[in-house]
């Protein structure tokens, strides 16, 4: 079999085959002019239009003596080079045809498997090209290639090391699970060593890292951190827990900590110490301290008690800050999840703001005991400590600073109560006075319901206008 190009030639007097065909084929690589009788070859086929118009076209053929004409040889069996078949081709050139350069280049572009043949090594420095990853992908699909490609090259790579031509791409022209985990470890491992990204491998088949504690050991930090940050947006619990715990490196394991989600890292309790204190910080901040739900502080709740378990005192400060700003006083859910430490710090700035006072910063005994005999059970609960300094600031002027809805009306009362029935001051010296009508007929309903023993003997409820 021989190659060659489709050449157009100039007319010739009548008579001439060349002048009929007004085409011929340069044979490679000594240029010998071939006569190519488009008229008499496959006549009314597929072929023959395919070469109608086919100036500087590569074919493939076979030769045979002109009986006509003046060249001595004529093709036979035309086809475009990329589709003859490569064995056949491979077998039918010669070894001085194939030793030639521009034989050798021209094989790589349009028909590499003719050349390269089933030794993937021979892919390996030319898989820049992408028609030599194509073949070699074809290659491997087939399995040509035999087992232990990985090992293959992992030689490669081996014998290279910088001078590799290796990009990601490339991992995913092989079918993997014809080799041996052994074996794409040692192949990764090497690959790392060179500075090729494994990252592709590692990720589409996680059992090498996942089945070998050791594996991540082996590889260099920049092929592992490249890794960990490649999974930011879907690394589950259970890949946290092997990767932490495998990685002994205490830089790696920050890189894994700060792309964790926070249910990741509240399973392994110890790693709240290999997070960055900026990203403590961001965590804490996104805490939405209104929300009360059971499910979101305990989702929540448990990263506060971590977080405070670390010396650094910012850490502390920002979360006393924010819960300031969020109002949480003794009564709230999250303040069971703040160090001693963190309460201190919030209830100082409480006083040193004015919200509560050095004397009322502590509900009185008292107050408890009134409360849990008029308003026992679930009752009790619903008045928070902001409720309760409220209800027991009997001492000069008080100013209360409520929203709609947040419970001014009970607290009211409440404190009427607790005059009368905790500190003992006569109903008679009371005094208490509202806008509307109805909202002072609420006032006194709801006084005469919870202190029933009273009987008339209940504290003035008036309007302004009733009173003046």
């Amino acid at each position: 079999m021989e190659i060659g190009k489709i050449k157009q030639t100039n007319r010739s007097s009548a008579g001439t085959d060349e002048g009929k065909d007004s085409f011929c084929i340069i044979r490679m690589p000594d240029n010998e002019r071939i006569c190519f009788r488009r008229d008499g070859i496959r006549a009314g086929s597929e072929l023959l239009s395919r070469f109608s118009d086919c100036d500087g076209c590569y074919v493939a053929f076979d030769v045979a003596p002109n009986l006509q004409g003046k060249t001595k040889l004529r093709a036979v069996n035309v086809c475009c080079l990329e589709e003859a078949d490569p064995e056949t081709l491979a077998l039918g050139l010669s070894q001085e045809v194939l030793s030639r350069a521009s034989v050798r280049e021209l094989l790589q572009e349009r028909c590499p498997m003719a050349i390269l043949g089933n030794d993937p090594q021979a892919y390996f420095p030319l898989m820049k090209k992408a028609p030599i990853r194509e073949a070699f992908a074809e290659k491997a699909r087939s399995g040509k290639f035999g087992s232990n490609l990985s090992a293959a090259i992992a030689y490669y790579l081996r014998k290279w090391g910088k001078r590799a031509v290796w990009s990601p791409q490339n991992w995913s022209l092989i079918d993997w699970k014809r080799e041996s985990p052994a074996e794409m470890r040692k192949m990764c491992i090497q690959a790392a060593k060179i500075g090729v990204n494994i990252t592709p491998m590692l990720t589409e088949y996680p059992y090498l890292w996942r089945e070998d504690k050791d594996f991540l050991k082996s590889l260099s930090l920049n092929a592992v951190q490249t890794f960990l940050l490649s999974m930011k947006d879907h690394l589950s619990s259970e890949d946290f827990k092997t990767l932490y715990f495998n990685l002994k490196d205490k830089w790696l394991r920050m890189v894994l900590c700060g792309i964790a989600p926070l249910s990741c890292i509240l399973e392994v309790p110890e790693a709240i110490h290999d997070l960055q204190d900026n990203r403590i910080l961001a965590l804490v901040r996104e805490i939405q301290w209104e929300r009360t739900d059971e499910a979101y502080i305990a989702e929540n709740g448990p990263f506060l008690s971590l977080a405070q378990s670390r010396p650094d005192k910012g850490i502390h400060r920002t979360i006393a800050s924010a819960a300031m700003e969020a109002w949480i006083m003794e009564d709230s859910p999250w303040w069971p999840f703040f160090s001693r430490e963190v309460q201190n710090m919030v209830l100082q700035k409480y006083r040193e703001s004015g919200l509560i006072s050095g004397t009322n910063s502590a509900i009185r005994p008292e107050l408890e005991r009134f409360l849990a005999q008029y308003y026992p059970g679930d009752k009790r609960k619903t008045f928070s400590f902001q409720q309760k300094e409220a209800i027991q600031a009997v001492n000069g002027v008080t100013l209360l600073f409520a929203v709609p809805g947040s419970g001014k009306t009970t607290v009211i009362v409440a404190r009427a109560g607790y005059m009368v029935h905790g500190l003992h001051i006569l109903p008679e010296k009371h005094l208490i006075m509202t806008f509307g009508k109805s909202a002072a007929k609420e006032m006194e309903d709801r006084y005469k319901a919870i202190f029933r023993e009273d009987g008339d003997a209940i504290p003035n409820f008036r309007t302004i206008h009733s009173f003046c």
